[in-house]
């Protein structure tokens, strides 16, 4: 065999007369095969193809062959393979189970349609990706794939509900579907462990009907119920000022808490409905203006066509819903923004009705002041808000509404025609944040209707280390907060004990098993705890006696606080060694949340899957999809 300093393995297999032969004579057949017409395009690619008829595979070898190198043999697949790779997946087959899985949540959590499996474009896609994948029918997976869901992700919240390391609070609330389906709502807020950090946990652990009345009674054996279902009980639940609902959370003695977030809305309805006639009537006014473009499309083209000659971008006038106030300073403060563009529709094209002078420099007045209580609200409604948040906001309103009252500004920088107002809105504020007292009656609607949740928010904010002791005004109302907190640290002196013994072991359990821990349990299991960067000193024989009550609080109110962006439980997580009761008081304290707006937000979820493209979901299915859709994110799908 003649190589002539070839070195592509397929000279293996031929031999050449000379340099310049045109062709190779095979050595297993004795064919001889073109190489090429020319000495300048000769190539090996006929050969390959000759040596593929000879089952033989060189293809992507280059190196120079060696006496004791052998080729592999490429083995023809049976007929049983090729059929094999052309048939659909079992349904048991991992990827086949794996998409499933997905497209189950999927449809949970971007609120799809279930008829989304029979559509033409979803098919191709599916087919596109995976031949080999069958999608599954609808009714398999509201009967069989979605309950197995749902199913592993309730033990999953059971077992986190279990291993809390707070007391367990709630929010309820009922709400009506299009289908004239009533449902009741419940979610769960606790502190957890998260990897060696505290977090606070947010769940949602029922969106179910409602058949019943809506009389105390039911409401209070629905609670019952979930309560059971789910083995917690319920420190206080967070609620609106319904009168069945607060009769049923005290018949039944569980603590409530009213929502901030719904008594702002009553203060500011209050004084838009009942404190000026001007400022009515300028709300009217621009209501109805409003009005004329929405039921316009030429006039809205108009709006729209002015806005983008003068800038690059058009804004849309927002029309209100009465009973929703925040909605009405949405549209107040858009059409001020617009003021130009209003005046100009008006004057020159009469298109559209405009405000008098007077009333636009009210509707600025009233844009600067309820933005106050628009902020408060959206700051007391964050996922991350808690109970410390609400005597500090309380104080900040008052003071922000004083300054306008007492204002030494000049006159032309001044509110124009609204101090009474103003005024409605600050007696409001005072009569319905009014702090108890001794012999007074609380009104019915007042937020701290009895001096134990008065107590509750003052001990939640002194025990934010953001917050302390900055709202208290006066050494003699300070002593009394912290008397207030004294007491409450010796009621649960025991409590702390047996809590900081628990999780000493628990800390040990996890350091002599971390290994497996982190194997089997997610990053919300309390067994995954880990002490990276903590001190972990033995909590073991925490002192009892009042005078280390008084130690601890002391040396806690001189440590300067956090910035408001910080996160109080990390600060906790730090000083649990060094003040284990107060460490105690405060992640049971500051799990409770200020509003009911989680559910309200689940209702917005529940509106959103009730659509009129899915009006005829079964009560069961949107309860399912309801909680679905909420707890998958929660737990980063990791159930």
């Amino acid at each position: 065999m003649t190589t002539h300093g070839k070195f592509s393995a397929v000279w293996k297999y031929y031999d050449l007369e000379n340099k310049e032969s045109v062709k190779a004579k095979c050595n297993i057949c004795g064919i001889e095969i073109s190489r090429g017409k020319t000495i300048g395009s000769f190539t090996t690619s006929a050969l390959w193809k000759h040596l593929a008829r000879h089952d033989i595979d060189v293809a992507g070898s280059s190196q120079k062959p060696t006496e004791t190198e052998s080729v592999p043999k490429k083995r023809q697949a049976t007929l049983k393979e090729v059929v094999a790779k052309k048939q659909c997946f079992d349904a048991s087959h991992p990827t086949a189970a794996a998409i499933t899985n997905a497209l189950a949540e999927m449809i949970a959590v971007d609120f799809l349609p279930l008829s989304i499996v029979e559509c033409v474009g979803f098919k191709r896609l599916i087919n596109t990706l995976q031949p080999r994948y069958s999608i599954p029918s609808r009714k398999y997976l509201t009967t069989n794939k979605l309950p197995s869901i749902y199913n592993n992700v309730q033990k999953k919240i059971k077992e986190m509900l279990k291993n809390s390391a707070s007391l367990i609070y709630g929010t309820t609330d009922i709400w009506t579907s299009r289908q004239q389906v009533s449902y009741a709502s419940l979610t769960g807020h606790f502190v957890m462990w998260n990897k060696g950090e505290l977090k606070l946990a947010h769940v949602v652990l029922a969106c179910s009907q409602f058949e019943d009345k809506h009389t105390s009674e039911h409401i209070l054996n629905e609670i019952k119920k979930q309560e059971s279902a789910w083995d917690v009980k319920f420190s206080a639940l967070t609620t609106d000022n319904a009168g069945n609902v607060v009769k049923a959370l005290k018949d039944g003695s569980i603590g409530n808490v009213r929502c901030m977030a719904h008594t702002i809305n009553l203060i500011v309805q209050n004084a838009l409905n009942n404190a000026q006639r001007s400022v009515n009537n300028t709300v009217s006014r621009i209501r109805h203006i409003v009005g004329q473009f929405n039921r316009s499309p030429s006039k809205t083209s108009a709006l729209r066509k002015y806005q983008l000659q003068h800038s690059d971008c058009a804004l849309e006038l927002i029309q209100d819903m009465p009973v929703r106030w925040n909605s009405t300073f949405a549209m107040i403060q858009r059409i001020v923004e617009l003021r130009e563009v209003i005046n100009y529709l008006s004057t020159n094209d009469g298109i559209c009705d405009t405000l008098p002078f007077a009333e636009w420099k009210i509707s600025q007045s009233l844009v600067t002041i309820l933005e106050i209580f628009d902020v408060a609200t959206k700051e007391v409604s964050r996922e991350s808000a808690t109970l410390s948040i609400i005597l500090p906001l309380k104080n900040s309103i008052l003071m922000k509404l004083n300054n306008f009252l007492n204002s030494t500004l000049p006159e032309q920088e001044r509110l124009a025609g609204v101090v009474p107002f103003i005024e409605r809105l600050h007696n409001e504020t005072s009569r319905r944040f009014a702090i108890p007292q001794p012999g007074i009656l609380q009104p019915r609607e007042a937020y701290f209707f009895n001096n134990e949740i008065y107590e509750k928010c003052a001990v939640a904010s002194v025990l934010d280390p953001r917050v302390k002791l900055t709202w208290v005004s006066g050494d003699v109302q300070k002593a009394g907060i912290i008397n207030i907190i004294t007491q409450t640290a010796i009621s649960c002196l025991s409590d702390v004990t047996r809590n900081m013994e628990s999780a000493h072991d628990t800390e040990l359990n996890h350091s002599s098993s971390s290994s497996s821990s982190e194997q089997n349990c997610s990053s919300l299991a309390f067994a995954a705890l880990e002490t990276e960067g903590v001190e972990t000193t033995s909590c073991t024989g925490v002192a009892v006696s009042e005078a280390d009550i008084h130690r601890q609080i002391e040396q806690y109110l001189r440590k300067p606080r956090i910035k408001q962006y910080k996160n109080p439980l990390e600060f906790w997580l730090q000083c649990r060694v060094q003040w284990p009761i107060l460490f105690k008081l405060a992640i049971d304290i500051l799990a409770c949340p200020p509003t009911s707006v989680s559910s309200e937000r689940l209702f917005s979820s529940s509106g959103v899957i009730v659509s009129p493209l899915r009006n005829r979901l079964s009560p069961s299915n949107v309860e399912m999809l309801t909680f679905l859709h909420v707890n998958l994110q929660k737990l980063d799908f990791k159930y």
